[in-house]
C-alpha cells in the first residue's frame, strides 16, 4: 500500500527516488534553480526512497502540483552535496 506523506510537514523541495529515477514531487517552484544550480538552495531537500510508483503519484496529488518531473541523477547529486540534504532517516514525517 501506499504511503501518504503529510505534506505540511514536508520541506519545499520533495524529491522521491524509485526504479533509479528521481522525480521533483514538490518544488516545482525552483525548478530553474535546481535545473541550473549556480549557487545553492538555502532551504531543506527531502529525497526520499519509495517501493511503488504509486507512491510517488499519491505524494505528488498531495502536493497540487503539475506531473512530477524527472531529475537527472547528477542533479540530484549536486543537490545532495550543495544543500541541506534530508532523507527518512533524518526527517521524520
Amino acid at each position: 500500500m501506499a504511503e501518504l506523506i503529510e505534506i505540511d510537514r514536508v520541506p519545499e523541495i520533495f524529491v522521491m527516488e524509485y526504479g533509479g529515477n528521481y522525480y521533483l514531487v514538490r518544488g516545482a517552484a525552483y525548478l530553474d534553480q535546481i535545473l541550473f544550480g549556480k549557487e545553492a538552495l538555502e532551504i531543506p531537500i527531502l529525497i526520499q526512497s519509495v517501493n511503488t510508483w504509486e507512491e510517488v503519484l499519491l505524494n505528488w496529488e498531495n502536493t497540487g502540483g503539475s506531473m512530477p518531473w524527472i531529475l537527472n541523477p547528477g542533479i540530484v547529486e549536486r543537490m545532495e552535496r550543495d544543500n541541506c540534504k534530508l532523507t527518512t532517516t533524518s526527517f521524520n514525517a
